[in-house]
């Protein structure tokens, strides 16, 4: 080939080469003027971190799920080839690299491009599952807690690889505040705790899952949130255990507890003639059981402070009578507690199911102004059979609710606010018309000769003559949903209307506080004339809203 056509093919090439840096950068300025590319690095940072698939922030949803893997690497991917504007804001943001996830294949070379993105005071959160042969990889990490800030680390392993990590682990993790360990089987056997307060030793917030109890517990001298799950086959030396550990923990704030089925006996009394432990600074309480004996046995061995701003209890025994055990074992253990003014009352899910069941309710109370309830509880309720037929020929099954004893009045010594979704029981209504406090109800309505109506209209029996029976005496406001069926709401609005004039009636006028307001929800009909003004004889205001 002439010299003369080779000079060509370069000088070509050449030219090729400064056109295609030119159109990079016209490019470049082209994309630099869409609306993205104005947004400020952080912004767009921020932008970035919301796209992942990443597990939430609560210690108890750190795995991330195995179908998400991929998609955050490809995530990650998709974001860093975009453009090298997208590639390095990217690789400038730290808090998309900020939660390393290690699996058995996990290599170091991954940790040490991680570790490359994130600045040394940078916040980590380490997600280790499924370890079995990967702990080198694992230990590195941990190891770097002594000059990173590791604050929270969920261990998810075989009982003996955990046992080998942290026994071998030569660095402490100075910043580690959050802690998860997992076992892969369940009744796994718990390293020691002291090995773990050596390389965690700032810890503050403890999950154990599937593990059994452990001996030790006294050595978590600087735990304050302290949760078991996931435990197998307790027994009542297992529980005991656990309440010589709620005798020294002192300076536990939260303490969350999750027993599954176990065929052990609990006593009535399991602390025998020992008096109930105090939980002096304990905020908030959950405590999960497949098992009510396990339940009850606990609740009847502590006493909760005046100070508890949580109280979340879930039994899915199926036992009517223990729900009713239960109701005045958890009114004893409240007792110091200041009660809620508002009560709602609804079919509950426990967890697992996919909807509501009937056969289980939630009690769900607040104090005023506060948007966190103070209690939880959802247990089961039996089927109350022994209310008459009705004369309409509307069918509707009611429950006999277990906080119905007038002898544990705790949950409706301060009740001003109550919200019923669910068909209670007489015996149910009757307890909730005498509380002197009770000025709103809402309520869900099936058939004209319900409960409530019994009681409003003062059909049932006081069982003194002489002394008239007042029915809700500080009712001010009232609600009605009209569940089923269809036109019962003008016959219902009447009805109420007869039945609370007939309350005022029985009185004397001026003798009972004045309705402020009623209102009727789901109407299948507009409010007439006739009903709107016998309403509006019983009540201040008066709304009637037809659902769409």
């Amino acid at each position: 080939m002439p010299a003369t056509a080779i000079e060509t093919q370069i000088s070509l090439d050449r030219e090729i080469a400064q056109l295609e840096q030119i159109l990079a950068s016209l490019k470049r300025r082209r994309n630099a003027l869409s609306p993205v590319s104005q947004l400020p690095p952080e912004i767009l940072a921020r932008i970035f971190f919301l796209t992942l698939p990443l597990p939430g922030p609560e210690l108890a949803e750190r795995i991330l799920r195995p179908e998400d893997e991929p998609r955050l690497a490809q995530t990650k991917g998709w974001l860093c080839s975009v453009s090298s504007h997208w590639r390095e804001t990217a690789f400038a943001a730290p808090e998309l690299w900020e939660n390393i996830h290690i699996r058995d294949c996990t290599k170091g070379q991954y940790i040490d491009f991680v570790l490359g993105m994130i600045g040394d005071e940078q916040v980590i959160y380490v997600d280790a599952y499924g370890i079995y042969r990967n702990g080198s990889t694992l230990r590195r990490i941990l190891e770097t807690g002594n000059t990173r800030v590791l604050k929270r680390v969920s261990l998810s392993a075989e009982e003996w690889t955990m046992h080998g990590i942290l026994r071998e682990v030569k660095a402490r993790s100075e910043g580690t505040e959050e802690l998860e360990l997992i076992s892969s089987r369940d009744h796994g056997r718990l390293p020691n705790l002291p090995i773990v307060a050596t390389v965690f030793p700032q810890l503050r917030k403890l999950c154990l899952v599937r593990w059994r109890i452990p001996s030790d517990l006294h050595q978590l001298s600087t735990v304050t949130h302290f949760a078991l799950k996931g435990l197998a086959g307790t027994t009542a030396g297992d529980l005991r255990k656990l309440l010589a550990f709620f005798k020294t923990a002192g300076h536990i704030a939260s303490l969350e507890l999750q027993f599954q089925k176990t065929a052990a006996v609990f006593p009535e009394n399991i602390l025998g003639s020992a008096e109930a432990v105090e939980l002096h600074h304990l905020k908030r309480l959950k405590v999960h059981a497949d098992n009510t004996l396990i339940l009850l046995a606990l609740l009847k061995a502590i006493r909760l402070p005046s100070e508890l701003e949580v109280v979340d209890i879930l039994t899915i025994d199926n036992s009517n009578e223990l729900s009713h055990q239960l109701t005045s074992a958890l009114s004893l253990t409240c007792s110091d507690i200041l009660a809620p003014e508002r009560l709602v009352v609804l079919e509950a899910a426990p967890e697992g199911a996919e909807r509501p069941l009937s056969e289980y309710v939630a009690f769900q109370g607040w104090r005023n102004g506060n948007s966190v309830p103070l209690l939880q509880a959802i247990m089961a309720v039996p089927k109350d059979n022994s209310n008459p037929p009705n004369p309409n020929g509307q069918t509707c099954q009611l429950y006999s609710l277990p906080f119905t004893n007038a002898a544990n009045p705790w949950l409706l010594s301060r009740l001003q606010e109550l919200t019923i979704r669910f068909h209670a029981s007489l015996a149910f209504w009757k307890l909730i018309a005498d509380i002197p406090t009770l000025h709103r109800l809402q309520l869900d309505v099936c058939h004209l000769d319900d409960c409530f109506f019994r009681i409003l209209r003062g059909d049932e029996d006081t069982g003194s003559p002489s002394i008239p029976r007042i029915p809700f005496p500080a009712l001010q406001s009232l609600e009605i949903a009209i569940a089923t069926p269809d036109h019962l709401d003008i016959d219902y609005a009447r009805a109420l209307g007869h039945a609370l004039k007939r309350r005022a009636d029985g009185v004397g006028e001026g003798k009972l506080a004045s309705i402020r307001e009623i209102g009727f929800r789901l109407c299948t009909s507009q409010i007439d004339k006739e009903t709107d003004d016998l309403l509006s004889s019983v009540a201040l205001d008066i709304t009637w809203v037809v659902k769409e």
